[in-house]
């Protein structure tokens, strides 16, 4: 079956960077999050528009004579300009987070992306395995029948066996569940189609390296990171909502008052209506926009250490990694390529069983290769 997604087919197999381009266009996190940027916009609008003016109508019923007023809000005028300050910094911290979290599904794809390539390369190792382990155990039975060896070297080869086979059917569900993983974060859940991840960079032809100290790259994420920038954005807002707390005591209306039959007829006049600071005074909203800003003011210092947090802790796995990985490639595979070259030698020269040839070859012998990529 055909399938693509903007332009990207899944049924050649699923590249890293067609795993990205995929969750950017159809993660449903980053597109529930982009709500909130439509709602940010609205907000903006909202702010920047004056408050319509009420009319109060009276019908000249009985001895009633007609009167009519009109009030108009004359805060939401004069506070105008500062509420629609307020708004475009919510907009930019909204959009500031949008960005962030773009940067955090990127990553979370990549990495469901290499989860899933290491799944389908150990799913195919324990494959191997298990076939060699089931040579083993045949040529285990071939010699108890002709009488080289003892019972219990057959079971313990045929408890080998099954445990491969068991590994190897454990290595498929991890394949499954790595599939799993990987269709939520590009938002495919519902989508019926193969799903085989390919590794187009080989680690040979890719750089690991890191110039650069922990403390240094602290300092280039605290000066970069879109989510420490939307949390200093947020404290900024804050303290701009304490001002219009503190200027929104007092509630005024402009008023235009007319009546019907008034001593020269028809009359009209102009007044104001407001609110008298005795009781209220808004020391609630203020005291609110107060304990907000104090809040936001932790949420940055709370947002700040947690990436200085992130980058010493991800500098020290890749150090680890990059360590481990040369560690494998300079002394462990060299060793166990050459006890394999030693064990075929010795089984063509009559020194060793065929079956312990089969073994050095199990690629159970072979560790786990470190995967230097989060």
């Amino acid at each position: 079956m055909r399938s693509d997604v903007h332009s990207v087919l899944l049924d050649d197999g699923l590249t890293e960077d067609e795993a990205a381009q995929i969750a950017l266009w159809n993660n449903a996190a980053l597109g529930d999050l982009l709500a909130d940027l439509e709602i940010s916009r609205a907000q903006l609008l909202d702010d920047g528009l004056i408050a319509d003016p009420q009319l109060v109508v009276f019908f000249p019923l009985a001895p009633k004579q007609l009167e009519f007023t009109i009030f108009e809000t004359v805060n939401s005028i004069w506070l105008r300009k500062l509420r629609v300050r307020i708004a475009s910094m919510d907009l930019e911290r909204v959009s500031e987070s949008m960005v962030q979290n773009g940067c955090n599904t990127v990553r979370d794809a990549r990495v469901a992306h290499a989860d899933l390539v290491q799944a389908q390369q150990q799913a195919q190792v324990a494959r191997d395995a298990e076939s060699i382990r089931a040579q083993v155990a045949e040529l285990t039975r071939k010699r108890f029948a002709a009488g080289d060896i003892s019972e219990l070297e057959v079971t313990t080869a045929q408890i080998d066996g099954l445990q491969a086979k068991a590994t190897a059917a454990r290595a498929v569900q991890d394949v499954r569940l790595a599939q799993h993983r990987l269709r939520t974060v590009l938002g495919l859940t519902m989508v019926d189609a193969p799903l085989v991840a390919v590794d187009s960079a080989p680690a040979a032809a890719v750089d690991y390296g890191i110039s650069e100290d922990a403390e240094r790259l602290v300092s280039m994420a605290l000066a970069m990171r879109p989510d420490l920038r939307a949390a200093e954005i947020d404290f900024q807002a804050a303290c701009q909502r304490v001002g219009l707390a503190k200027r929104g005591f007092m509630l005024v209306d402009a008023v235009y008052d007319a009546n019907g039959s008034g001593k020269q007829g028809f009359e009209s006049g102009p007044g104001l209506r407001m609110s008298l600071p005795i009781f209220n005074a808004n020391r609630g909203g203020i005291a609110i926009a107060n304990a907000q800003t104090k809040k936001a003011a932790r949420r940055y210092v709370t947002v700040r250490d947690q990436i200085t947090l992130d980058v010493r802790a991800a500098h020290t796995q890749f150090i680890q990694a990059q360590e481990n990985l040369q560690l494998l490639q300079s002394d462990i595979l060299p060793s166990l390529r050459e006890a394999q070259r030693l064990a075929q030698r010795s089984y063509q020269g009559g020194a060793a069983a065929y079956f312990l040839c089969c073994r050095r070859q199990d690629p159970i012998w072979m560790p786990e290769i470190v995967n230097p990529r989060w």
